[in-house]
C-alpha cells in the first residue's frame, strides 16, 4: 500500500528536475527516480524542509498510520528557461499568491509540466498496482512498518 500526493503541479512548464517533499523517506522514492531517469530528470530535496511540507500536506495521515507517500511536483529547473526562471516563479507564486486570494487558474500556465508529472506518477502507481512488492519507509525512519511484504 502506498499514498501519491498529488498536493501541487508545476504549471510553468517541462522542468528537469522533480522535488521530492521528504525525499529519502521510502522506497517510493526509488521508484520515482525509476521513472524521472526515463524522462531525462533528476530528483531534488524541496528547498525549503524547514517549512514543514511534508507534516503539513495531505499525505501525511497516511505517514502516521505507516502508509509511505511520494509527495512530488515539478521542479524549478525549467527546460527551455533554465533554472533562475523557476527560481523566480517560484518566489513570486509564494509571495503574491500562494494561500491568497490570488491563486486562481492563469491562462497563461504552461501545463506541459503538469502532463510531464502526470505521467511519472501515473507510471509509479501502475507499478505499484501492478506488483506484489509493498513500500514501506527506509531503515530508522519514525514511520516504517515492522512488517514488509516485499521490496522493489
Amino acid at each position: 500500500m502506498a499514498a501519491i500526493n498529488l498536493d501541487a503541479m508545476s504549471v510553468i512548464g517541462p522542468s528537469r528536475d522533480l522535488v521530492v517533499i521528504g525525499l529519502g523517506n521510502s522506497e517510493l522514492d526509488d521508484l520515482a527516480r525509476r521513472f524521472a531517469e526515463t524522462q531525462g530528470r533528476v530528483l531534488v530535496e524541496e528547498s525549503a524542509p524547514q517549512n514543514g511540507y511534508f507534516f503539513r500536506s495531505d499525505h501525511f495521515n497516511f505517514a502516521k498510520a505507516g502508509v509511505p507517500a511520494l509527495y512530488a511536483k515539478g521542479g524549478v529547473d525549467h527546460v527551455e528557461k533554465g533554472s533562475e526562471y523557476g527560481l523566480a516563479w517560484q518566489a513570486d507564486y509564494v509571495a503574491n499568491r500562494y494561500h491568497k486570494v490570488g491563486d486562481n487558474f492563469d491562462p497563461a500556465w504552461d501545463l506541459r509540466g503538469v502532463v510531464q508529472d502526470l505521467q511519472l506518477l501515473f507510471a509509479v502507481g501502475h507499478t505499484l498496482a501492478t506488483s506484489d512488492a509493498w513500500p514501506n519507509y527506509v531503515e530508522g525512519n519514525a514511520f516504517r512498518k515492522t512488517e514488509q511484504r516485499g521490496r522493489f
